[in-house]
């Protein structure tokens, strides 16, 4: 079953199954509700999603709505993951660690050794939407914004400029109780 980006980058995505993810209503037109960890969209191969860190800007924004927050440590709600292209990937993502939540963007190698990274903790109130954007620049001028607020970002080695190529684009809920749009 197909997903149309509302945006103006008209990227396709392709549910796992019809009714995986299910459709539910969203802040704005329909939205997709997760409610198991092996839920996904699988964006199209797009040169939207090749990247260069630090030289490039990113910005990825999503209406989000948790209904509870993720139980194990780095179980994710994945708003945008890359995989499968030799060379550096990346992950926008919420998530818990040592029972703190955070938003997340990172890059990565291959096999997920991390390059580098920029967060800000974050509590959401649960079964509300939230409007997330995170803006990955040059260093220093890292952003993530939650409902028109600036939260207040570290950054960690953010000066690796390999570009990353992905294969392979999804969103995808590792932890299983969100909505997005």
């Amino acid at each position: 079953s197909s997903i149309e980006d509302s945006s103006t980058s008209g990227i396709t995505g392709t549910k796992g199954s019809a009714s995986n993810p299910t459709e539910a209503d969203g802040k704005v037109g329909k939205a997709q509700h997760y409610d198991s960890a092996t839920e996904r969209i699988t964006l199209e191969d797009s040169s939207a999603f090749t990247w260069t860190p630090v030289t490039q800007e990113r910005t990825v924004s999503a209406w989000f709505y948790p209904t509870a927050l993720p139980a194990n440590d780095g179980d994710p709600f994945q708003f945008i993951v890359t995989s499968g292209a030799p060379g550096n990937r990346y992950q926008f993502v919420f998530y818990t660690t040592s029972g703190q939540t955070f938003l997340l963007c990172a890059v990565s190698s291959n096999d997920w050794t991390p390059i580098g990274y920029f967060y800000a903790p974050w509590s959401p109130s649960l079964n509300t939407w939230h409007h997330v954007t995170f803006v990955a620049g040059s260093a220093g001028n890292n952003r993530i914004v939650v409902n028109g607020a600036a939260a207040l970002v570290t950054e960690s080695s953010w000066d690796d400029t390999t570009s990353c190529n992905p294969t392979t684009t999804a969103i995808k809920d590792a932890y299983g109780n969100s909505t997005g749009t």
